[in-house]
């Protein structure tokens, strides 16, 4: 009986360091996005640590979220620059500035993260999500397996689509 009360233990601490070695590879909480666009304007009100952004889209749409430099929001964006930002799980951003690629024959808003292609979309390590475009190039890779992403330029379309991965 003691010999099978030890053997249940044992089995049980290893299923628990297996499901905390599962939660600590997902570090990264899953973020919701809230604006994709192109930036045609930002304003940003400092107050105290923080500020807020005021971001007008190049189609007239407007996006406010609190943070700023000292935050650790991330590097404020610039006109002409690809917007994706979300508020949950807290205020985040991903800039992407216009890029000028040889080989892809259209705009190219380059983002340089690591992540994960799967057959329809891109998981970022970053904690998003982006659908790959209708007219993704493959550039050779076999889209029905998944490939690891990393120091590479994620090709994103005005809507925030990934076109290529290079």
């Amino acid at each position: 009986m003691r010999g099978n009360t030890r053997q249940r233990f044992v089995i049980a601490a290893l299923a628990l360091l297996v499901m905390a070695s599962a939660v600590a590879g997902c570090s990264t909480p899953h973020k919701e996005i809230d604006a994709i666009g192109v930036v045609a304007a930002v304003e940003w009100t400092p107050a105290g640590n923080s500020g807020v952004y005021k971001v007008t889209f190049d189609d007239g749409r407007t996006y406010e979220m609190q943070g700023g430099p000292q935050t650790g929001l991330g590097p404020s964006p610039n006109a002409g620059d690809l917007l994706i930002a979300g508020s949950k799980p807290s205020n985040w951003m991903l800039v992407a500035p216009l890029r000028d690629i040889s080989d892809m024959p259209v705009l190219c808003y380059g983002l340089v993260e690591n992540g994960e292609e799967r057959d329809t979309t891109v998981e970022l390590d970053f904690g998003i999500t982006l659908q790959k475009a209708p007219d993704f190039d493959e550039g050779g890779r076999n889209p029905k397996f998944s490939a690891r992403i990393t120091g590479g330029v994620i090709c994103l379309n005005r809507e925030g689509q990934v076109r290529k991965i290079y």
